[in-house]
């Protein structure tokens, strides 16, 4: 059996409780906890919209790349990852090597149905004609890419506690590395 760096990855499509369920998972298990959004927004002056808006998204997803390299070395840490940053394949491979991925599993209409009062903070929802057709399309990308991940769990029906629970029970039972 593997054993990955002492951290745990959230991943998974905007919508799936990577952050509600982050916060649980590091008061559960005694970890610090990082959304990787939040600290984009800290580090630039603005939010994620506002970030796409002035710069586009490729800008972006250096600013994740940027922010990546600065936190996987850090240990005992639970990250959110924006939906986005898994998709990048580089991205993507620093994340497995820097600790045990969990993909946060959920439909498209359960994840729409979480952001949908806040979707101009969505910037790939906020200017289509039918935000959840969009939604539906990047599931049918980023699915194969999330699947990637060392486990996953499902998410729809169930509270980021309910979440949280499931995935420290994986730990237990697992041990990807030692609590």
């Amino acid at each position: 059996m593997d054993i990955y760096q002492p951290n745990l990855i959230l991943v998974g499509l905007m919508g799936s409780g990577k952050t509600a369920t982050g916060r649980e998972l590091a008061n559960l298990i005694h970890f610090n906890f990082l959304d990787m959004d939040y600290e984009i927004e800290q580090t630039m002056g603005k939010k994620i919209h506002e970030i796409f808006e002035l710069h586009g998204e490729d800008f972006f997803r250096e600013q994740e790349h940027l922010f990546l390299s600065t936190v996987v070395f850090q240990q005992r840490m639970v990250l959110s990852c924006g939906g986005g940053c898994w998709v990048n394949d580089i991205s993507r491979k620093m994340l497995l090597k820097s600790g045990w991925c969990v993909w946060l599993q959920v439909s498209a209409e359960e994840a729409f149905y979480r952001i949908s009062r806040h979707l101009v903070q969505r910037p790939l929802l906020s200017k289509t004609e039918n935000p959840l057709e969009t939604l539906q399309k990047l599931k049918t990308i980023r699915d194969p890419l999330y699947e990637l991940a060392h486990a996953s769990v499902d998410t729809d029906g169930y509270s980021p506690k309910q979440v949280a629970q499931e995935i420290y029970e994986m730990i237990l039972k697992k041990k990807p590395f030692e609590l």
